[in-house]
């Protein structure tokens, strides 16, 4: 814990807004209530993260507060203790009515504020709330009165140009449950620039918005983490009692090809990191990219490397090795200038192909090894997290192909293969957890659930055990929670901790890599576990995905519907030339000359959006941009607005767990018999179909289309395939992709309309025709300020060489 209760108690006693009269009115006796919850009266813990937070808006101090658990009332009550504060120091100022800004990832804060009542009065009939339209256009509901009111905008484009439109008093802001939202950096740096406080929330101790938050200047207090259920915390006494710790046992690879790999790997982190605080133009930070991620690539692979590189094409964004190393080789050669780069990247580059050819030389390299040997030989109930699905599937894959250890076989056996993404949406279960691999820093917020484990194994190269050490004490530290930057909280620095660390690593073990020793398991007829009520939240971000993606690549995944190609990134993750373009109202972006993206056409007809080839743009044509960014689709758009609503998430998993079951079951038929979409599409055929292209059949098992518009396809699909959940639930199944697909639809005719507009931001539709989704509240107040709309000045093309993943984001200032 950050301090000892009595000094914690002491400083949020000796906050000035703790004096106030109207404050102690406002939280005596369990006035401020949250009637959303079985139990929604506030605890110790929202009465002092109240008055840190009205002290802060008070004080004009931005801050960043991390919740020590996932109550769903402890958001939506620091929202109003601050919104209620703040208005009556407004009137006792004379200072006028104003407006609040709220930015968050979706618009549950509608529901939730609407549940926040002072005593018998709810504060949704006192405050006016506005939804999603800018300027004077803004959908206004609730009291016509002198009170400020709050303005919900859901994941900006342009955070700038809204605060400067809005002109907000103060900005809350729900930093989501996941990676910082992408527009984030954009809203803190705005808010910094026209000096507007900026007051957020999160429950990821974690997460990298706490590094964001304090580089742009604001002030972070977090919480101790506690586990268990979110039930009231009735003291600071209490929160030491709930919170855990964690042993982490570094299982370090041992032999003497072990060792030889990882000191090519220590030189190569050697040569990179005289580079990391450094500035450098774009060509070379591409490069020092590059060579990042292929020195993350040798060093988590958990499978042999010509297995990987016969199966990454399967997997959105999961690059070959043989690529990454083209790929750096091309960039080197193009910095100019800059002969310590150069000099060190190029011994960068000899350490990272001598590594991968010694990796390519074993027939099972070090980690593959000793990850199947840990796995085979588990005597009872356990666990291994990789750091993505795609690496999960690989590795099972991988026992499957070289040893016909199937995944019956593991469960015989008690083992269970996980993703990180997986851990999080499950509560800690029993048995031995290993983690495959040193995830990056860029998941950590990921890590966090599998540290809810009392004990917890980590697989690592002899040459990561002190970066795991250090990342452990980070971790803990954070865990442990703290108070950063510059806060009205006065805590001593130097204050004693009144618990111990959260992370403890244990004395290392080594792990002897002989070869890989098969027992004799009786194949099981258990088979998948079908489908179950889901967590919305991960339903929903997996629908439209194929796989998850590589560690070092984020969570960038192919949308569907969006016309990118969803499977294999083949060796074109670098391009030699792009479109520049330029907008009329100063904006930039570089594009692909062979990509697609949004234009919006006017024809007699009406106006629609077409995907179009970019090097067809010209001036003067019009482009729709979700979040910014030329790749994402309407799909994607949707899928952001949706995952908050309970009777969405059983239509979501359905789907997803569909897609799953017939990607794996048609890559297991291509292996074993030489399956094709052809193959697929005449056995379709012989069993009563009607479908007639391959194409249709390739939809299906990549991820672009939903489901067949016959749901007999779905079960013909089962028969031929043997995917049981297809056979079960064929017509459910048909019925959750027709919804999601009528969703998408009723969204498509509504931005139609909005954009036949001469000028879309100023469109005033009528109630019907705003309408996306009457059952599920959505309008398209909900979507708008998602959505950038430029007219093109210009076009230029520009040589390089350029990475695909760091272009195609909209700039406002010269790149």
């Amino acid at each position: 814990m950050l301090a000892p209760p009595a000094e914690l108690s002491q400083a949020f006693d000796g906050l000035p807004i703790a004096r106030e009269p109207m404050f102690a009115k406002l939280l005596a006796g369990g006035r401020l209530r949250y009637a959303a919850a079985s139990d929604g009266s506030s605890d110790i813990v929202d009465d002092y993260s109240s008055r840190l937070v009205c002290e802060c808006i008070n004080s004009r101090s931005p801050l960043l507060m991390v919740w020590p658990d996932t109550a769903e009332r402890r958001a939506p009550l620091a929202l109003a203790a601050g919104v209620v504060c703040d208005s009556l120091f407004q009137m006792a100022r004379n200072a006028g009515r104003g407006r609040i800004l709220y930015v968050g990832p979706d618009a549950s804060v509608r529901e939730q504020f609407a549940s926040v009542s002072v005593g018998h009065v709810n504060l949704s009939g006192v405050f006016a709330q506005e939804f999603g339209r800018g300027d004077c256009q803004l959908r206004r509901v609730g009291p016509e009165s002198s009170l400020p009111v709050v303005t919900t905008i859901v994941s900006p484009a342009d955070p700038e140009q809204i605060i400067r439109t809005l002109q907000p008093r103060w900005i809350a802001v729900d930093c989501g449950r996941r990676e910082p939202p992408p527009w984030l950096p954009a809203l803190l740096a705005a808010a910094r620039t026209l000096r507007v406080p900026v007051i957020g929330w999160s429950f990821l101790h974690l997460s990298p918005v706490i590094d964001l938050w304090r580089a742009q200047g604001g002030g972070v207090f977090h919480w101790p983490k506690v586990i268990g259920p979110s039930f009231r915390i009735a003291s600071l006494d209490e929160i030491g009692q709930r919170t855990g710790t964690t042993e982490l046992t570094p299982m370090i690879l041992d032999g003497e090809n072990a060792t030889e790999i990882a000191d090519h790997l220590t030189q190569c982190y050697s040569h990179l990191v005289r580079h990391i605080d450094r500035h450098h133009g774009r060509v070379a930070r591409d490069a020092l990219s590059i060579a990042w991620r292929y020195l993350r690539l040798l060093e988590s692979l958990p499978v042999p490397i010509d297995l990987y590189d016969a199966e990454c094409v399967n997997y959105w964004r999961m690059p070959t090795l043989g690529s990454l190393k083209a790929m750096l080789e091309r960039f080197i050669q193009a910095i100019q200038g800059d002969r310590p780069l150069r000099t060190d990247l190029g011994g960068a580059y000899e350490r990272l192909a001598t590594a991968h050819e010694g990796l390519r030389n074993q027939s099972d390299p070090p980690l593959w090894l000793a990850t199947a040997n840990l796995a085979v030989e588990a005597t009872g109930q356990s666990q291994y997290i990789f750091p993505s699905c795609a690496y999960r599937d690989l590795f099972k894959f991988a026992l499957l192909s070289r040893f016909n250890v199937s995944e019956d076989d593991l469960r015989e056996l008690g083992v269970s293969a996980l993703a990180l993404s997986e851990v999080s949406q499950n509560s800690a279960g029993g048995g031995q957890v290993t983690l495959v691999g040193l995830p990056s820093r860029m998941l950590d917020w990921r890590i966090e659930a599998a540290l809810v484990h009392q004990k917890l194994r980590v697989v690592v190269w002899p040459h990561l055990e002190d970066s795991l050490r250090r990342r452990a004490a980070d971790w803990s530290a954070r865990l442990s929670g703290g108070c950063d930057g510059t806060t009205p909280l006065k805590i001593a620095k130097d204050s004693s901790r009144a618990q111990s660390a959260w992370v403890h690593v244990a004395n290392t073990r080594e792990v002897n890599l002989g070869n890989l020793r098969i027992p004799n398991v009786p194949a099981s007829n258990s088979g998948l576990a079908l489908w179950k009520r889901p967590d919305g939240l991960e339903a929903i971000r997996k629908l439209f995905a194929v796989q998850d993606v590589e560690a070092e690549s984020g969570d960038e995944r192919a949308p569907s519907g969006s016309g990118i190609e969803t499977v294999g990134s083949g060796a074109d993750d670098w391009i030699e030339d792009v479109l520049q373009v330029a907008f009329s109202d100063g904006g930039q972006i570089l594009l692909p000359l062979d990509d697609f993206v949004n234009v919006i056409a006017r024809t007699s007809d009406g106006v629609k959006i077409e995907s179009r080839y970019s090097k067809s743009l010209r001036a003067g044509d019009e482009i729709l941009l979700v979040h910014g960014e030329h790749r994402r689709s309407v799909y994607d758009l949707l899928v952001s607005r949706v995952h908050t609503h309970p009777t969405i998430a059983p239509w979501l998993n359905l789907v997803d767990r569909w897609h799953q079951d017939l990607r794996r079951a048609f890559v297991i038929a291509k292996r074993q018999s030489g399956a094709t979409f052809e193959s697929v599409l005449n056995e379709l055929n012989k069993h009563g179909s009607k479908i007639t292209t391959s194409v249709s059949v390739r939809g299906w098992i990549v991820g672009v289309t939903l489901a067949p518009s016959d749901w007999e396809d779905i079960r013909r699909l089962g028969d031929i395939l043997d995917i049981t959940i297809a056979k079960q639930f064929a017509q459910q199944i048909s019925k959750a992709a027709n919804q999601l697909a009528g969703l998408h639809r009723s969204l498509s005719n509504r931005l139609n309309r909005w954009l036949a507009s001469e000028d879309a931001t100023d469109a005033a539709l009528s109630g019907a025709h705003t309408v996306v989704d009457a059952d599920l509240g959505l309008t398209m107040d909900d979507f708008k300020h998602s959505l950038v709309r430029g007219r093109v000045a210009s076009v230029a093309q520009i040589h390089g060489p350029f990475l695909r993943s760091h272009i195609g984001f909209l700039r406002r200032t010269a790149t």
